[in-house]
C-alpha cells in the first residue's frame, strides 16, 4: 500500500513532468518571435534602401551595386 508522502511525491513529479514541455514550448516560441521581429525589421531597412532614389545614395550614384561590407554597413545606420 502506498503511503501519503508516496503518493504527494508522484503527483509533483506528474505535474513538473507536464508543466515542463509548456515551459519549453513558451521559450521557443518567444525566441521564433525575437527572430521573426529582426528579420522585419531587416527587410524593413531594405526596402528604404531599394526605395531612396540614386541622388541620395551618399555619393554612391556612379554604383549599381553594393558590395556585401557596405551593405551591412548601410543596413546598420539608424533609419530617418
Amino acid at each position: 500500500m502506498l503511503t501519503d508522502t508516496d503518493t504527494a511525491y508522484q503527483v509533483s513529479r506528474v505535474i513538473s513532468e507536464a508543466i515542463a514541455p509548456a515551459f519549453l514550448l513558451g521559450a521557443v516560441a518567444a525566441f521564433i518571435s525575437l527572430l521573426i521581429t529582426r528579420m522585419n525589421r531587416i527587410v524593413d531597412r531594405v526596402n528604404i534602401m531599394i526605395a531612396r532614389p540614386e541622388s541620395d545614395a551618399g555619393g554612391r550614384a556612379h554604383e549599381s551595386r553594393f558590395t556585401p561590407t557596405e551593405f551591412a554597413l548601410e543596413i546598420d545606420e539608424p533609419c530617418d
